[in-house]
């Protein structure tokens, strides 16, 4: 493919091979990684050959299956988001190979910020791109203005995501999707698939409001007169 990768279906075992053919010799070939083989496995190339994808798994609101344009990378361990690349058929709203956050905090109350840091491992010695959204809202939608963008220079350590949150805000459980890109795209999408190495992880994120939003009621400023006793 256009990254110099070779994909390989061992018909025996069914599975899906990557190879890295840059870096492999005849003798010594150079294995990205395999992956089961499965009708809809990754995204189809020339000769029918299925190449290992990694989606999200937010649920379905969030439009994360391939039916949905959920989004979705090439599957590399050479560009991933914490230690390791997971590669599934389709979003599988579970996937335990997602390995960026150990311990996802929550948004506490009266809190205007969330912030994270987010481990990942760039091997291509190129920029990358790391984007994140948080559905602060609740809205079960990823808007480009819960959208937070930072690109990564190749030794760069693990960025902090910052997102401004409304003190107001109902309680719940919300979703935070984190994408790793190759390269510096111009405007990068929570949705669609993208022809080249990266990765997708989701997490649930538990939101507390603050009481005041819990009671539902409005404040009204009241003045106190200190001179006055009743």
């Amino acid at each position: 493919d256009s990254a110099g990768d070779l994909y390989a279906t061992d018909s025996g075992t069914g599975k899906v091979y990557q190879l890295d053919l840059r870096r492999s010799t005849a003798k010594q070939p150079v294995a990205l990684g395999s992956v089961a083989w499965g009708r809809t496995v990754g995204k189809p190339v020339l000769g029918d050959c299925m190449r290992a994808a990694d989606f999200g798994d937010a649920p379905r609101e969030y439009r994360s299956s391939e039916p949905d344009d959920g989004p979705a990378h090439r599957s590399s361990p050479l560009l991933t988001l914490g230690r390791t690349s997971s590669a599934e058929p389709d979003a599988v709203g579970n996937d335990l190979g997602d390995d960026a956050l150990d311990d996802v905090p929550a948004i506490a109350p009266y809190t205007t910020q969330y912030a994270l840091t987010v481990p990942y491992r760039n091997l291509t010695n190129s920029p990358a791109t790391l984007a994140g959204w948080l559905d602060a809202d609740l809205d079960h939608e990823f808007s480009r203005a819960e959208r937070v963008v930072v690109v990564l220079q190749p030794g760069d350590p693990a960025p902090e995501l910052r997102w401004p949150v409304d003190e107001i805000r109902p309680s719940g459980t919300t979703y935070l999707r984190l994408r790793l890109y190759a390269g510096t795209p111009e405007s990068p999408s929570s949705q669609g698939f993208v022809d080249d190495r990266g990765e997708v992880e989701d997490y649930p994120v538990r939101v507390h409001s603050s009481p005041i939003s819990d009671l539902g009621i409005d404040t009204v400023p009241v003045k106190v007169d200190a001179g006055r006793s009743g």
